[in-house]
């Protein structure tokens, strides 16, 4: 198994080709239909599986969606941020590959709620991948615009526009809106004005 299929999927003999056609059914599912739908039954049928091929994958739907969750934050798009763009675009541009990649706000909610308020262990398991895949995305998307305490409340503001979006209390394009004008105003902050600048 590659250190991915580790993370997220059960130890199995399931050939390769069928744990991504898993994952991209599940992926599929959770978009159209959302989380309470979704079944692994469902998924091993989309994918052309039997359950029992798909139980050998995943150990519960829990286990499922969450899997399907870290498989599309890793490959959501903007994987190297262009620093050229100021940073509160870069961090806006890693929530609009987020959410499209999950394919809307239905999904990142499902997804949300399972990692981080699921009781299953395959997820909880998955949980500590994905805080390891955030912080790491983060700290490259920010690369040396934001240091300090302004990094540490960049932060925060990103993870809290992620968790309100995912459950379904703001709007993502909102969300989104309003985190990169706090991030701007963070960046801002980070500059001397002509006043504060040391004089020649």
């Amino acid at each position: 198994m590659s250190p991915v299929d580790e993370a997220i999927l059960r130890p199995s003999e399931v050939a390769e080709a069928t744990r991504v056609r898993l994952l991209d059914a599940g992926g599929a599912e959770l978009a159209e239909h959302g989380a309470a739908v979704l079944t692994v039954r469902r998924v091993a049928h989309r994918a052309g599986v039997s359950p029992a091929t798909a139980y050998k994958v995943f150990a519960s739907k829990e286990h499922l969606i969450a899997a399907v969750f870290l498989t599309h934050l890793r490959g959501a798009p903007g994987e190297e941020p262009d620093d050229r763009m100021p940073v509160e675009d870069r961090i806006a541009g890693y929530v609009d590959g987020l959410v499209s990649a999950l394919a809307g706000g239905r999904a990142l909610d499902s997804a949300l709620r399972t990692v981080f308020l699921g009781d299953d262990p395959a997820a909880r398991r998955i949980r500590d991948s994905v805080i390891a895949d955030f912080e790491d995305r983060f700290r490259r998307v920010c690369g040396d615009d934001l240091p300090g305490p302004a990094r540490r409340t960049a932060r925060l503001l990103l993870a809290g526009a992620l968790v309100l979006a995912g459950l379904g209390l703001d709007d993502p394009a909102e969300a989104r809106a309003e985190l990169a004008r706090a991030v701007g105003e963070l960046r801002a902050g980070q500059t001397p004005s002509r006043s504060d600048a040391p004089s020649g």
